[in-house]
């Protein structure tokens, strides 16, 4: 299996509204439009778009389902800030599904990256906004299985459209 985990982007720091409302300003729509047209360059298909149900983080799986026009796109609360990477790994178990596009939120992330790859939950990782990682996992059942293949910021990212 391979797993793409994603930051949302940027939000807009508004008090009205709720944390779990937030929308994306328009630098986090830029960010996640130009994350999924990098990703599309590396995996042509996804299986699965799975995001936080938060407001900020479905605009960014939007932008990746703008792009993955056929790939399925869930919410799933075991991908809010507080949520334990175990039980995320415990849902990816249940699914035969080979890749598969995470969005979600910091601390979260950081700390699903670090579990994912170690079996631990204490992180050195930092996943900024628009911040894409690339794990793979032979043994999902065994924790600290995947492979970190890249972890990359939306400025790296974008430099590689730039013309």
């Amino acid at each position: 299996m391979i797993l793409y985990l994603i930051r949302h982007g940027d939000a807009l720091p508004d008090e009205s509204v709720a944390d779990t409302q937030r929308r994306l300003s328009p630098l986090g729509q830029r960010q996640a439009a130009v994350a999924a047209r990098f990703l599309r360059e590396l995996q042509p298909s996804l299986d699965l778009i799975l995001s936080s149900p938060y407001l900020r983080a479905r605009e960014t799986a939007l932008a990746f389902g703008q792009v993955y026009r056929t790939t399925k796109l869930q919410t799933s609360d075991q991908l809010v800030p507080t949520a334990h990477p175990a039980q995320l790994m415990a849902y990816l178990q249940t699914q035969s599904l080979q890749t598969i596009l995470l969005v979600g939120h910091e601390p979260f992330m950081s700390t699903a990256i670090t579990h994912l790859i170690s079996g631990r939950t204490h992180t050195n990782i930092e996943m900024r906004k628009g911040s894409m990682a690339c794990i793979g996992i032979s043994r999902m059942s065994k924790e600290g299985s995947g492979v970190l293949s890249w972890l990359v910021s939306y400025e790296l990212m974008e430099k590689v459209f730039e013309e």
